[in-house]
């Protein structure tokens, strides 16, 4: 009798055909596990302070029209990823869902403001050391 690691190793081609048509079958289940995982990872919660899940996600999402928060991007984009919880990095409070690219936007523009701050911040220091 073969130990199950030695069938596996003998029947690769099957066992990575099985694994692959599993992934594609449950991937929308993986896809929720992870979103949940992170959010919890992440510390994201609702203004109340209960942890974000996805009852929140839904009622958000209808609260916003099924569309990004900022731009009238639909849920799901073409690669089928869903909208982002947008939060407040110091509280965790989400603040709404937005796509991708408005997430990447917002985060862009708030590493420029702080680059802008710490150069304002630097310039005023010049200014005074040579003044």
């Amino acid at each position: 009798m073969t130990s199950p690691a030695e069938w596996r190793a003998a029947n690769r081609d099957h066992v990575r055909a099985y694994n692959l048509a599993y992934r594609r079958e449950h991937a929308t289940e993986a896809r929720m596990r992870n979103r949940l995982k992170n959010w919890r990872d992440a510390g994201i919660v609702n203004p109340d302070g209960t942890p974000f899940g996805h009852a929140d996600y839904d009622a958000r999402l209808a609260e916003q029209g099924g569309t990004c928060a900022l731009c009238p991007r639909e849920d799901a984009d073409a690669r089928g990823s869903a909208l982002h919880a947008d939060h407040d990095h110091a509280t965790g409070v989400v603040r709404g869902l937005l796509c991708r690219r408005c997430n990447q936007n917002i985060i862009g523009r708030l590493e420029a403001a702080l680059r802008d701050e710490r150069l304002m911040a630097y310039l005023n220091l010049e200014v005074r050391s040579t003044a």
